[in-house]
């Protein structure tokens, strides 16, 4: 700034020059507190006390973004990929930067572990950052910037990526929605590399809550999470099912049986879900074995979403959804489909056989409006879950059946049967005493769905023949 004034003498008049022009003072404002000294240092162009005062605005900018969809993990969890952009927004560079990055404090039990940190855009060659790769892991260890001095210069940015391992229904509920924010600081520095402090001699330190979305220097608006601030938490979407199944004994219906099966069925995710399907082809999966299917219900239900009702026609036809596509399961739900299915084990073709099955449930995510989520290529990301035999639909419900994948194990259906038919073979033969000799043939199958030991085959030809019975032998 720039102030000027004309003298006056002792009476007020102006005084003038020699000219008799009036006598005018100016100066060029200095950078500081004091009007009549230098205020520090000159600024070399050989004014005394003119420098000019410098704006400092230290600024520093991220956006956070989950890349792509979770994945399901073989162990049952899930694996998000994050991305960091950090950019100097500020028109200052700045020093000492620092990413504070405390996954397991804002996640909670849901959290795992975090790791392959990288970046994946470095920034220019002005500018320096090195990232504690070795040991940061989101939990224990939050920063991700190492001891190594760093500088972003004004406009430069770079990108990070790193995963983390997510449990959405650790502790046997999931919580819904799982947000995360990484904390950006820095030190703003002259050209000279030296920090630069305030008036009350603190650094001037720019530091920034990250926003949901991939650009540092916007509000990133109509992204995924976005209030309409730009320090939004960034959301991680987590379309998730479980699904048990559980065969009761089975019961004897005629020369048939009748099994009433369990499904269990609980969101496991940390989202709410829609259009829900369970599907369970029992009369294509036990084939000859399969009489019939009744009793289809639902029940139990659990949550503050809202019921399935039970598609009736699903026992004439079990390709069909076994749901009549109502409801809604929110985040937590459970409820549970029973129906019975009468089984002759060895079947039209009379050969019995080992049974088993499973079924499928799928729901489509829903965002926090109840629209649907995108999977990446215009569809609907949905969760999906192959049966594990048991009650419960998040656990594994005793041994993994080794196929890599976790709590998918078919339910067995367990009937113990046997079957044992006795003719006469050839015809009696007359002995030379006058009596008879007769041959019997028995035939003994397992006509159930398991396996059989402790064999036992009585034929107590003494007392149902009586005095008849003289003698037996020649057992093969």
């Amino acid at each position: 700034a720039t102030t000027s004034g004309e003298g006056l003498d002792e009476n007020g008049d102006p005084l003038l020059d020699d000219n008799g022009d009036p006598i005018i003072v100016n100066d060029d404002s200095d950078n500081g507190t004091s009007a009549t000294n230098e205020n520090g240092e000159d600024d070399g162009d050989g004014v005394f006390g003119n420098d000019p005062t410098p704006i400092i605005i230290a600024d520093v900018s991220v956006a956070k973004a989950v890349i792509g969809n979770p994945t399901l993990l073989s162990n049952g969890n899930f694996e998000a990929v994050y991305e960091l952009v950090i950019e100097n927004t500020g028109p200052g560079d700045l020093a000492n930067l620092s990413l504070a990055e405390d996954i397991a404090t804002q996640f909670g039990i849901q959290y795992v572990d975090a790791y392959d940190l990288v970046i994946t855009t470095g920034p220019p060659a002005s500018s320096s950052v090195t990232l504690d790769t070795s040991n940061w892991d989101g939990g224990s260890v939050t920063e991700m910037v190492d001891a190594t001095p760093s500088l972003l210069v004004v406009g430069d940015s770079f990108v990070i990526q790193f995963k983390v391992e997510i449990d959405p229904d650790a502790g046997g509920t999931a919580t819904g929605p799982l947000e995360n924010q990484v904390t950006a600081t820095g030190d703003a520095v002259d050209e000279n590399g030296d920090p630069i402090n305030d008036s009350n001699g603190p650094p001037i330190t720019a530091t920034d809550d990250s926003d949901s979305g991939t650009d540092p220097s916007s509000d990133n608006s109509g992204d995924l999470g976005d209030h309409g601030t730009s320090d939004d938490p960034t959301p991680v979407y987590i379309p998730s099912i479980g699904l048990a199944k559980e065969a009761g004994d089975a019961s004897p219906n005629g020369e048939d049986w009748d099994v009433t099966f369990t499904f269990v069925v609980e969101n496991t995710g940390t989202v709410d879900l829609n259009n829900l399907n369970l599907i369970d082809d029992i009369a294509t999966e036990f084939g000859s074995a399969f009489v019939s299917a009744s009793g289809l219900s639902v029940g139990n239900f659990v949550g503050t979403g809202t019921a399935p009702g039970a598609n009736l026609g699903w026992q004439s036809d079990t390709m069909l959804n076994m749901l009549d596509g109502t409801g809604q399961l929110n985040v937590g739900d459970t409820f549970e489909v029973e129906f019975t299915v009468t089984i002759d084990p060895d079947g039209i073709d009379s050969v019995a056989q080992f049974l088993e099955n499973q079924g499928t449930v799928t729901g489509d995510g829903l965002d926090e409006n109840g629209n649907p989520l995108d999977d990446g290529s215009g569809g609907t990301l949905q969760a999906t879950d192959d049966s594990d035999n048991g009650t419960d639909p998040n656990g594994e419900n005793g041994e993994d059946n080794n196929d890599g994948v976790y709590g998918n194990d078919p339910t067995p259906v367990l009937i113990a049967d046997i079957a044992v038919a006795k003719e006469v073979f050839g015809t009696p033969v007359q002995l030379a005493n006058d009596n008879w000799e007769v041959t019997y043939q028995l035939v003994v199958e397992n006509t159930g769905a398991v396996a059989l030991i402790n064999l036992s085959l009585l034929d107590a030809l003494g007392s149902q023949f009586g005095p008849a019975d003289i003698n037996a032998g020649s057992l093969t």
